[in-house]
């Protein structure tokens, strides 16, 4: 009776301190935004985690913080196919055209078939960028 009694409190002790950890939880992650910068505080050298918090920037319509974030994301995997792409379309949004098209340019070599949708516009968007870049001044402005 008194080990029924014993388990039974542990347990109680157990499911109260596992519903605070979560009460906290919830707290800090009160947003997409708020839980991925504590992922990036708490894992600041993981590519997807920096990913992740661009793109909740871009949500946001803040390109520069995404921008940061995206080249946190390759500087840790430069591989990291999906933050290429990210980060040519935040520069690309904000008129950095030239270091847009060299994300572009990564992404259109290294995309794998199961990406096409995106391998196509980026590397349309590429190519829309080198003729503009190869226009004479005063020909017409930037896309």
């Amino acid at each position: 009776m008194k080990r029924d009694l014993l388990k039974a409190l542990c347990a109680a002790a157990l499911v109260i301190a596992l519903a605070g950890a979560a009460a906290a939880r919830n707290a800090t992650w009160h947003s997409l935004l708020a839980m991925w910068e504590d992922c990036a505080l708490k894992s600041p050298n993981k590519s997807r985690t920096h990913n992740n918090l661009g793109n909740c920037h871009v949500l946001l319509e803040r390109y520069f913080p995404a921008i940061a974030e995206y080249q946190k994301a390759i500087a840790l995997e430069p591989g990291n196919l999906e933050a290429h792409y990210n980060l040519a379309t935040a520069l690309d949004t904000v008129g950095l055209y030239s270091q847009a098209m060299r994300s572009y340019e990564v992404f259109c070599r290294m995309a794998p078939p199961a990406l096409a949708e995106h391998k196509q516009r980026a590397c349309t968007r590429l190519q829309e960028l080198l003729d503009e870049a190869r226009r004479p001044r005063g020909a017409g402005g930037r896309p």
